[in-house]
């Protein structure tokens, strides 16, 4: 079963929260909202949560069960690689490379954290393990050649919230999967994404046979979950490339 909204992934793992704003794209974070209402202040740091630890054995279980990999993106209310959570981060690991048959997203806007704070065996990437960039705009685009430095199984980017257009050019080669979405925020402030621009990043990931997986966007002010562009449901997963050995 799901415990997560977000439809290109099974499952959410935080194994901390909170985090700091670093670019565009942290503005209007939507984790504003529900840690001040747990009276939690959301930009000063990580702070380690208490209740989620055990939660990736039972769905690794789960998946060894149904004998199909499930994903998991971390770190929705944080950023994984953030410098606050380095006390942490080693048993976050162990527990990512304990279970091998959850596919696992580590998405970050600081891919220059990256590679002081992988796993002492992390070798040429865990196999299970996907690492992305937030590019929110064109200015972001970098972070794909700065995540790319990083020896890694698999790639992904996230342009969500897309704030303008974005074009990858020869990076699109860096990358496996992009997933794009309007920025969540209601009301007048949010920016509003042009069909051009989700246009020209899906004409980008066709042309170099990436799978393109469209989350979100407003349609006459509502918000639509259901991928659907210009006519066609663009809601699109890369293949594995797990073995089924990682089921025995």
């Amino acid at each position: 079963m799901s415990n997560t909204r977000i439809s290109w992934v099974d499952y959410t793992w935080n194994p901390w929260i909170g985090c700091s704003k670093v670019s565009q794209g942290c503005r209007r974070c939507y984790i504003e909202t529900p840690l001040r209402n747990q009276g939690r202040e959301p930009f000063q740091g990580p702070i380690r949560c208490t209740g989620t630890w055990r939660n990736p054995e039972r769905w690794n279980q789960n998946a060894l069960h149904l004998q199909s990999c499930k994903r998991v993106l971390v770190g929705t209310m944080s950023d994984f690689f953030h410098e606050g959570a380095d006390e942490w981060r080693a048993e976050a690991w162990e527990t990512i490379h304990r279970c091998q048959a959850l596919d696992w997203f580590i998405l970050t806007k600081r891919p220059e954290c990256v590679r002081e704070r992988l796993p002492a065996n992390w070798g040429e990437g865990y196999p299970n393990v996907w690492l992305g960039v937030t590019v929110e705009r064109q200015s972001y685009v970098g972070r794909i050649d700065t995540i790319w430095d990083n020896l890694a199984a698999n790639y992904f980017v996230v342009a969500e919230p897309l704030l303008g257009t974005v074009t990858f050019g020869d990076r699109i080669d860096k990358v496996d999967w992009v997933i794009a979405g309007c920025e969540s925020w209601k009301g007048d402030f949010r920016t509003h994404m042009s069909n051009s621009w989700v246009r020209s990043i899906r004409d980008e990931c066709d042309w170099a046979g990436v799978p393109f997986f469209l989350k979100q966007r407003y349609v006459d002010g509502v918000r639509k979950f259901d991928g659907e562009f210009d006519g066609v449901i663009r809601q699109d997963f890369p293949r594995s490339r797990r073995l089924p050995t990682s089921f025995r």
